[in-house]
């Protein structure tokens, strides 16, 4: 993960799941795809949204896009649980988050937002117990959360999607089929 998003890194934790084949991620830029199965190759970014990882069952939990926007940069579009949230660079070091068509925002450096309350709190304050997800800002990276449904991790030129177990073998998009061949 240090390779694709260098201010970030697995907790101890998160490595023994990665190693035992419990968890694994895939990591999109615009000129490479690291697919869930270790497969890595080269890709261009278009200008219009293509799929990068999603659960592909009858209910899906998660899709995330990205496309290359008028700057050059990755913008980013996730629907978690059938809500979606758009992440677009405004310039080299601000980013436009749209949930659900409503109103631009943007959160600063450690600050989370929860949805669906909308609360934004600085990290420590105030953290909520109950949420659908969560997009926390740390350094130049957003994090949109959900709970044993997805991880994704976006810098503005990566995304990098941590799958959990149970959607093994039930992907689709870019990132493979998370089958482990």
């Amino acid at each position: 993960v240090e390779d694709y998003l260098p201010s970030s890194s697995f907790s101890p934790a998160m490595a023994m799941f990665h190693n035992h084949d419990i968890l694994n991620y895939c990591t999109a830029s615009n000129k490479h795809i690291r697919t869930y199965d270790n497969v890595t190759y080269s890709y261009e970014m278009h200008d219009c949204w293509t799929l990068v990882s999603a659960h592909c069952a009858e209910d899906p939990e998660y899709a995330v896009f990205m496309k290359k926007d008028d700057n050059k940069q990755m913008a980013l579009m996730v629907f978690i649980g059938g809500h979606k949230v758009e992440i677009i660079p405004s310039s080299s070091s601000r980013y436009d988050i749209i949930v659900n068509e409503g109103d631009t925002f943007d959160i600063s450096k450690d600050e989370t937002y929860y949805f669906p309350s909308q609360n934004i709190v600085a990290n420590g304050d105030g953290a909520e117990k109950s949420y659908m997800f969560k997009i926390y800002k740390w350094e130049g990276t957003f994090t949109i959360d959900s709970f044993l449904r997805m991880t994704v991790h976006y810098d503005g030129s990566h995304v990098n999607i941590v799958a959990p177990p149970h959607v093994k073998g039930q992907q689709c998009g870019m990132c493979g089929d998370f089958n482990r061949d």
